[in-house]
């Protein structure tokens, strides 16, 4: 995969990480927790935004997100930890420094959204391929537990079960729990 940029960095082949200075985010608000690593729970949704496919489509839908949930929303910054576009890449949301700003979520929970509504057809396979690069690295470097539940908040969403359950298989299948 090509490098675009010098704020993307290239984590595994098949995805990359877009930096919150590469999406030129606004910064967070006062009001931010900690985020307590190594998480133990992903909370995977939706943006039920359109598709985005392209780098400057995505990094567009991350900064219109970010101003709905700061300012429609009246929230500290995007509600996201990290987002998954169409493109393929990962979206620093709040990262792993701050807490997913969303009721019933503790700080213990990494919440990840793909960018996209996925009602009638499933996420595109290069965002759970990069979702699950992403996931392996994070479980590597001790962000993520190696035997991490996935929950979906979209509970009757049988793309989104499908999804969270290939990306725990997959997660516990490496890590032999």
């Amino acid at each position: 995969m090509k490098k675009f940029s010098g704020d993307e960095e290239p984590i595994r082949e098949s995805f990359y990480l877009v930096t919150r200075r590469y999406w030129n985010a606004e910064p967070p608000g006062a009001n931010t927790v900690n985020l307590t690593l190594p998480v133990y729970r992903i909370l995977l949704s939706q943006t039920n935004t359109p598709i985005c496919e392209t780098d400057s489509d995505c990094v567009k839908q991350v900064q219109d997100l970010q101003k709905k949930h700061k300012y429609t929303l009246h929230r500290s910054d995007i509600l996201y930890n990290f987002l998954v576009g169409g493109d393929g890449r990962i979206y620093e949301g709040r990262g792993w420094q701050y807490k997913a700003d969303w009721r019933g979520v503790d700080a213990v929970v990494l919440r990840i959204a793909l960018l996209g509504r996925y009602e009638d057809e499933p996420p595109r396979p290069s965002q759970v391929d990069a979702l699950l690069a992403f996931l392996d690295i994070s479980v590597m470097k001790n962000r993520i537990t190696p035997c991490v539940m996935v929950i979906v908040d979209h509970t009757d969403n049988r793309y989104f079960l499908d999804t969270a359950f290939k990306l725990e298989k997959f997660i516990r299948d490496q890590n032999k729990c």
